[in-house]
């Protein structure tokens, strides 16, 4: 837990720029004020050591004065092993690290400190803020006393100087590589070992899981052709035939007497047939 909460106080060359930003809120004239940094001499890099470059920088305003500054690398084992890692960042045969990939990764990516010896960067802020706990990147111990007077909303982060020196810092990729090389030359070389192993065994795993998925299932016993069996004569079944339902008898109907004509009565038959009736 320790150690998160100190990567959270610590600031990159990316996060100082960004907090750079406010700078012209104080300064609306910031920009012209760096540009007679670089006319007046620029800015020289003096020395390198392990963790740390020395730089001079020449005054915006005056003649032949030269201020000190200091660009201070935090944990850098930490961040080569971050970048090492980064099969990404070889070169083409992956032989080994490609030292100027990962040094423009280090770049800017690496938590920093910086200090600059002008009275600026003392006075107007720059050292108050690079001192607090959220981005402990003052080089040079610490300054507890705000910028009251010249600065009391402590815009910006870094004074002129620094910030020519935050401008022309990523053409020094060259100088960054060398860097590593002198003085880290046997770290890395352990990192590509471990790495060269570690994608070795990932790459045997993989190809082996590649061989079992093209290889052939085992195959099967071969079996003779088949014989059918010879199946027992049976009796021949006669087709059931359907009768035919017997169909209901029709009911005659009652015929009908054909209704005798009565021929017409001769004259005295009618008298005859009642005296028979009597």
């Amino acid at each position: 837990m320790v150690g998160i909460q100190q990567h959270v106080l610590e600031v990159s060359v990316s996060g100082i720029n960004r907090k750079q930003r406010s700078i012209t809120r104080l300064f609306p004239d910031f920009g012209d004020k760096v540009k007679g940094v670089a006319d007046k001499g620029g800015i020289r890099l003096v020395n390198l050591e392990p963790g740390v470059w020395h730089w001079k920088i020449h005054s915006g305003t005056k003649d032949n004065v030269w201020y000190d500054a200091d660009l201070v690398f935090k944990d850098v084992e930490g961040e080569l092993q971050k970048h090492i890692a980064n099969r990404r960042l070889w070169t083409i045969d992956k032989k080994h690290a490609d030292l100027r990939k990962v040094a423009k990764k280090l770049m800017f990516s690496a938590d920093i400190q910086i200090f600059c010896s002008c009275p600026a960067f003392q006075y107007w802020g720059p050292a108050h803020i690079l001192s607090l706990s959220k981005y402990d990147a003052h080089a040079r111990g610490t300054e507890p006393r705000p910028p009251k007077i010249r600065n009391p909303k402590q815009y910006g982060a870094v004074c002129k100087h620094l910030q020519t020196l935050l401008n022309v810092f990523p053409w020094y990729q060259t100088d960054m590589a060398k860097w590593l090389r002198d003085y880290y030359t046997e770290f890395i070389r352990d990192l590509e070992d471990r790495s060269s192993a570690q994608y070795g065994e990932v790459q045997r795993v993989a190809g082996e899981l590649g061989r079992r998925q093209e290889r052939p299932s085992r195959p099967q016993p071969e079996l003779g052709p088949e014989v059918e069996e010879p199946v027992e004569p049976t009796e021949p079944v006669e087709p059931e035939v359907e009768e035919p339902e017997a169909e209901a008898p029709e009911t005659e109907k009652p015929t009908r007497r054909p209704r005798r004509r009565r021929r017409p009565r001769r004259p005295g038959e009618e008298e005859e047939e009642e005296n028979e009736r009597i």
